[in-house]
């Protein structure tokens, strides 16, 4: 039997019903061109992707239309494009091709993931299946697949969907310059089945959406990080990537440059063909000096990443080495309110967790630990020993640097380092108190009282009050005391100078009982040199005095005074 074939033309829609389709023609060009606008939309996780209309009536093999303009299939609104089945005698058919639409320009078609055409409609006869073929581009003729869409409601209007899925057909099915074409048609005009029964079919809307990928996926390093020093002669470079969007082609390849992105290699996936987690194994690294690690994530249609900043890496197999300290090796006379500093011969910055009192000590003469704290300051690669209290005087203090201090790359010290350095000594004799003989303080000298021949001699100290003079010897070296008279005991009171013998003021250690009469010569306190003095208190050394007065006497008010010396030993 024949097929008629032809199309059959509508009447111009009246003036009204022109502005009102063409005020909702431009609202939803409006529409698409703020959509346009609006700033990465398909980046923030959603798809990219684009909707295209038809801009021209179909042809048709069979079929006709009986009402409407394709202009009524661009948006849902109940104005319905309609088209019949036609054929001969009661055996009808509907195949209609739909070959101009809006061009697909919005990205190449090489990103293109899949096509679905969506169309809104009712039929007549539920009975009716409907199928859309597609023209492919490359074969330069009709795909052979028709894939089926269903059947559409006769009462209320529904939307039916069919996709192409498959990103490499679908790509065919786009001409170089955005073309598309479909085509509609019935089950009998698909599988060349006769029907009985003419449907009509009512469409609201027939669009077609493009879903393609023009967003690059993304690459980060997870390890080395950023800024990282490292003594190592080979590394493996690990990280992930991912592609982002719902419509998305996955990440085909991850590449690693080891120079800022001049060179790359390929990156290994954590398993065939999954990159969200990658490695590079850098088997040899050439060199000492800084490396930019960057990467590079290409997907499944071609979009490449822009490499991030990266990771800096510097390398460094040079150990550090110890340069000037202070007080330097074998330092004589130290200030006891010095610090201990050293500073650091390294190009690349030192540990400072490295430098602590673990490994930067400062011990005494008997080798105990001098407490204090460490700082490091990385502008001067200097460490610094703060002790809690000044040092002692006449003391050796021995320094040791241990190699357990690195720089950051993890070098240690070439070697340990150790140096000595030794205070200033001190000879310090101070008077703490005086007592006089009534028990009252003497503040800074000792006075007798009123005294008489019957009462003499008469002593201060050895009781109460407990001495005359309490002195305190601070000495860092063996020393003793020498006491002798700076003046014999004169009274000034009556203009003629009336002396008594110095002989008659005597001396003892607090305590002992055996006193030595003063003189003009220096007498020792002690009978050998003593050990130095605890520090920082020192030693206290308290002397008792006594006076001896005679009937043949002159009275007076007599004074005179008492020189202490104190001498260091051998």
């Amino acid at each position: 039997m024949g097929i008629f074939r032809g199309t059959l033309g509508t009447s111009s829609p009246n003036a009204s019903e022109g502005r009102r389709l063409a005020f909702w023609v431009a609202l939803s060009v409006l529409l698409a061109c703020c959509l346009s606008l609006l700033p990465g939309k398909g980046r923030k996780g959603l798809s990219d992707s684009v909707f295209k209309f038809a801009t021209a009536n179909p042809t048709f093999d069979s079929g006709m239309i009986t009402r409407g303009d394709f202009t009524l299939t661009r948006q849902s609104d109940d104005n319905y494009f309609v088209v019949r089945e036609t054929g001969f005698l009661v055996f009808w058919f509907l195949d209609s091709y739909w070959s101009s639409f809006q061009l697909f320009t919005e990205a190449p078609r090489s990103k293109v993931l899949s096509i679905e055409v969506q169309v809104e409609a009712y039929q007549q006869d539920s009975r009716e299946i409907w199928h859309v073929q597609f023209f492919d581009f490359q074969s330069n003729g009709w795909h052979s697949s028709w894939h089926q869409m269903g059947a559409f409601p006769t009462s209320g209007k529904a939307t039916l969907t069919v996709r192409v899925t498959d990103a490499s057909l679908a790509r065919r099915f786009v001409g170089p310059n955005g073309e598309f074409r479909m085509r509609l048609a019935d089950q009998g005009t698909v599988s060349f089945n006769f029907e009985l029964s003419r449907t009509t079919l009512y469409i609201d809307l027939l669009r077609v959406r493009f879903v393609y990928d023009i967003t690059p996926p993304q690459s980060t390093i997870s390890h080395p990080p950023d800024n990282t020093y490292t003594n190592a002669t080979a590394m493996t470079i690990t990280g992930t990537a991912m592609d982002q969007g719902i419509d998305r082609s996955g990440v085909s390849s991850v590449q690693v440059s080891l120079d800022g992105g001049i060179n790359w290699s390929a990156a290994q996936p954590q398993s065939p063909g999954d990159f969200s987690a990658w490695s590079y194994r850098w088997n040899q690294i050439p060199s000492e000096g800084t490396y930019l690690i960057r990467s590079r994530a290409t997907d499944g249609v071609g979009n490449v990443e822009t490499p991030s900043s990266g990771s800096r890496v510097v390398v460094d197999w040079t150990p550090p080495r110890v340069g000037s300290v202070s007080p330097p090796p074998g330092g004589q006379d130290v200030p006891v309110n010095t610090t201990v500093t050293v500073n650091f011969l390294e190009e690349n910055p030192m540990n400072a967790a490295s430098i602590n009192p673990a490994t930067f000590t400062v011990k005494d003469e008997d080798g105990k630990p001098v407490p204090g704290t460490v700082s490091y300051d990385p502008a001067n690669k200097r460490a610094v020993f703060l002790p809690s209290q000044p040092f002692l005087y006449g003391q050796t203090y021995t320094v040791t640097l241990g190699q357990d201090i690195r720089d950051l790359a993890g070098n240690p010290l070439s070697s340990g380092y150790s140096w000595t350095f030794r205070t200033a000594d001190i000879l310090l004799l101070s008077v703490q108190s005086t007592y006089n003989r009534d028990g009252n303080p003497g503040g800074g000298s000792v006075d007798f009282g009123v005294v008489t021949p019957e009462g003499s001699p008469y002593a201060i100290g050895g009781g109460n009050p407990p001495f005359a003079v309490s002195l305190r010897v601070l000495c860092s070296t063996p020393w003793n005391l020498y006491l002798l008279a700076s003046s014999p005991l004169v009274d000034n009171s009556q203009g003629s100078g009336v002396e008594l013998p110095v002989s008659r003021l005597s001396w003892a250690l607090s305590g002992s009982g055996s006193f030595v009469p003063l003189t003009f010569n220096a007498n020792p306190a002690f009978s050998a040199f003593q050990a130095k003095t605890p520090q920082p208190g020192g030693r206290t050394v308290n002397i008792d005095l006594r006076l001896e007065v005679r009937w043949e006497d002159q009275p007076g008010y007599y004074s005179g005074g008492i020189t202490f010396i104190l001498l260091s030993g051998p």
